[in-house]
């Protein structure tokens, strides 16, 4: 099992890699409402997202397992 994730890893890596790489124009990005703008790399832009959708999807992951984490609590008592 370690193997395929190491496998995996290193795929994932040399995409990520290879995408900064051959992605590196300047692109800017409006803050609004604020007046600040940014000059960021595309690849920047596009690891920032991918990071901002996990880390997102991580929360909503969370907050929708809480009745099941509850459940499970309740049954731990329970059965103690």
């Amino acid at each position: 099992m370690k193997l395929i994730f190491w496998i995996v890893f290193f795929v994932i890596a040399v995409v990520v890699i290879a995408f900064s790489v051959t992605n590196r124009g300047v692109v800017t990005v409006d803050l609004w409402p604020s007046p600040y703008s940014v000059d960021l790399p595309v690849f920047g832009v596009a690891v920032v997202g991918i990071f901002v959708g996990f880390i997102w999807g991580g929360i909503i992951s969370w907050v929708y397992g809480g009745k099941t984490r509850q459940r499970v609590r309740n049954l731990y008592r329970r059965a103690e």
